[in-house]
C-alpha cells in the first residue's frame, strides 16, 4: 500500500499530476501501468457510491460504478479497458447530464419540493386577489354618463345615502335628460343572517348585462322582476347559503310587517353583501321599507350636453351643500377597485416577501447541495476531467432543480388558488368568485427562480473548482 501511495502521488501520468496541482503530461491515464494497490486506493470513494461516473473527453480516464465494477479507459473508448474491480463496462456520458440529481432523489426532491410550496404560495395569493378584482369588474352592469354619490362611506366602502330631494335637484341641471337610482340597505334579517337589501330603479342595470348574469331560472324572469315589480331576485350565494331556487319563496321582515316574495332567478357575482343579496323593484322596496334614499344616482345626458360641462355644473351648483363625487361609470369602476386593491395591500406585501425568501433559499439550498460534492467532484478531476465540463454539469444541474421546482410551483398555485376561490371563499366569506390565474406572476416566478439557479449554479461552480483536489477528496 505505501508503494502504491509513492506511485499514485509521485506524479507519474495524469493522475499524479492532478492530485499534485500540476498540468498533466499527458491526455491519458494508462491504466495498465498503475500498480494494483493504487487502483483500488482510488477505487474506494467509488464503491461506497460517492461517484456514478466520470467520462474524460478524447479518451482519457472513464470511470463508472454498476454492480461494483470500475473500469478505467486508455488508448481507446470502449475496448482495452483494464477493470478496477469486476465486469467489463461500457462508457459512460453522464457529465453530459445531470446525473447527481438523479442519484440523490431524496435530497434532490426536498429542494425541488421547497421551491415549489413557496412560489405556490405567492402564485395563488395573486391569483385570488386577481379574481376578486376582476369578479368585481363583470359585477358592475351600471348604465348612463354619470354616477353621483357621498364621499362619506358607511362600513368602508357602501357610501352613505343620499336623499331624494337630492334626486330632484340634479333633475334640473341643464343637460340631465333621466337618472335612475339604486339603493343598499345591508342588515336585512333573514333566517339568522344578515343580507343585503338592493333596490334598483327600472333602468339603472343594462338588461342585456343582466340576463347574462342569470345562473338559474328564466332571464326574462329576472329582468321582469325589476323592471316590473314582478317577484325579487336573489345572489348565488344567498341562494347557495340557504337553498334557494327560482319558483320558490323568500319571507322578509320589513317595516310594513313580513312580507313574502317569488324568487324569479338566481344572479351571480353579486357583491352588495357576504351573506346575498335579494333585489327588487325600487318602488316596491320604498313602499314597504318607507325608504326613499338613494346610494348611487345614475344620470342620463342630453346628446347635446357634454360630460365634463355637466360635471363642472353639478359640483358647482350642489356640491356646497353636499358633499359629493361625480364620476364616469368607467371611474366608478376603478374608484371600487382600487378599494379592492387596497383590502388585497397585505397580500402584495405577502407575496413579495414570499417570493424574496424563496429566492435566497433557492441560492442556498442549491449552493449547499452542490458543495456537499465536493469530494465527487475533486475525484472527477483527480482522474482527468475537463474544469469546462465539472462546471456546465453543476450549472446544469441547477438550472434543472430551479425549472422544476418553479414549474411545480406554477401547477400547485393553479391547483390551490382553485381551492380557495371555489371552497375557502365560498365558505368562510360567502363571496362565489370567478377564478382566474394570475398568469403574471407565475412567469416572473419561473425566470426568476430559473435566474437564481443559474447563478446559485455559476457561483457553486467557481468555488468547487477553486478548491485544489487534494483538498476536495479529503472532504466528508
Amino acid at each position: 500500500m505505501v508503494h502504491a501511495a509513492r506511485h499514485l502521488w509521485s506524479g507519474r501520468g495524469r493522475a499524479g499530476a492532478c492530485l499534485q496541482g500540476k498540468p498533466p503530461r499527458s491526455p491519458r491515464l494508462d491504466a495498465a501501468r498503475l500498480p494494483r494497490a493504487a487502483r483500488d486506493h482510488i477505487a474506494q470513494p467509488f464503491a461506497r457510491g460517492r461517484l456514478a461516473g466520470a467520462d474524460c473527453a478524447r479518451g482519457g480516464c472513464d470511470l463508472r460504478r454498476e454492480h461494483d465494477a470500475l473500469y478505467c479507459l486508455g488508448e481507446h473508448r470502449e475496448r482495452d479497458l483494464v477493470p478496477l474491480g469486476g465486469r467489463h463496462l461500457d462508457t459512460a456520458h453522464e457529465l453530459d447530464d445531470p446525473a447527481p440529481s438523479a442519484r440523490a432523489p431524496g435530497r434532490t426532491g426536498v429542494t425541488t419540493a421547497v421551491i415549489a410550496l413557496s412560489l405556490a404560495l405567492a402564485i395563488a395569493i395573486s391569483s385570488v386577489a386577481r379574481s376578486f378584482r376582476e369578479s368585481e369588474r363583470s359585477w358592475f352592469i351600471l348604465t348612463g354618463d354619470l354616477v353621483v354619490s357621498a364621499v362619506a362611506t358607511e362600513g368602508g366602502w357602501l357610501e352613505t345615502p343620499l336623499s331624494a330631494d337630492f334626486g330632484e335637484a340634479l333633475r334640473s341641471i341643464p343637460g340631465v335628460a333621466r337618472l335612475e337610482t339604486y339603493r343598499v340597505l345591508p342588515g336585512q334579517e333573514y333566517r339568522g343572517a344578515r343580507i343585503t337589501t338592493v333596490a334598483v330603479s327600472p333602468g339603472f342595470v343594462d338588461t342585456d348585462l343582466f340576463r347574462r348574469q342569470v345562473v338559474g331560472g328564466d332571464p326574462e324572469d329576472a329582468v321582469r322582476a325589476i323592471t316590473g315589480r314582478e317577484g325579487v331576485v336573489v345572489s348565488d350565494n344567498l341562494a347557495d347559503r340557504f337553498g334557494l331556487a327560482p319558483g320558490e319563496t323568500i319571507s322578509l321582515p320589513t317595516p310594513s310587517g313580513s312580507e313574502t316574495f317569488r324568487v324569479r332567478a338566481v344572479v351571480a357575482a353579486d357583491y352588495s353583501g357576504d351573506q346575498g343579496a335579494v333585489i327588487l323593484h325600487r318602488d316596491e322596496f320604498a313602499r314597504l321599507w318607507h325608504d326613499t334614499e338613494v346610494s348611487h344616482f345614475n344620470l342620463f345626458l342630453r346628446p347635446d350636453a357634454g360630460i365634463e360641462e355637466t360635471r363642472s355644473r353639478i359640483v358647482r351648483e350642489l356640491g356646497r351643500s353636499h358633499l359629493i363625487k361625480v364620476l364616469t361609470v368607467p371611474e366608478t369602476l376603478a374608484y371600487h377597485q382600487g378599494m379592492v386593491d387596497r383590502a388585497f395591500a397585505f397580500t402584495y406585501a405577502i407575496q413579495l416577501l414570499v417570493v424574496v425568501v424563496t429566492l435566497a433559499g433557492i441560492f442556498d439550498l442549491l449552493t449547499t447541495q452542490i458543495l456537499e460534492r465536493r469530494q465527487e467532484l475533486g475525484i472527477l478531476r483527480a482522474v482527468g476531467s475537463d474544469d469546462l465540463r465539472i462546471a456546465r454539469s453543476i450549472r446544469l444541474e441547477a438550472l434543472v432543480i430551479g425549472v422544476a421546482g418553479a414549474v411545480l410551483g406554477c401547477l400547485l398555485g393553479v391547483g390551490t388558488s382553485l381551492l380557495w376561490v371555489h371552497v375557502h371563499f365560498r365558505i368562510l366569506i360567502g363571496y362565489v368568485l370567478e377564478h382566474h390565474y394570475a398568469l403574471v406572476t407565475a412567469a416572473w416566478c419561473l425566470v426568476l427562480a430559473a435566474g437564481v439557479a443559474m447563478l446559485a449554479g455559476q457561483l457553486a461552480a467557481r468555488r468547487a473548482l477553486r478548491l485544489p483536489a487534494l483538498d476536495a477528496l479529503r472532504y466528508e
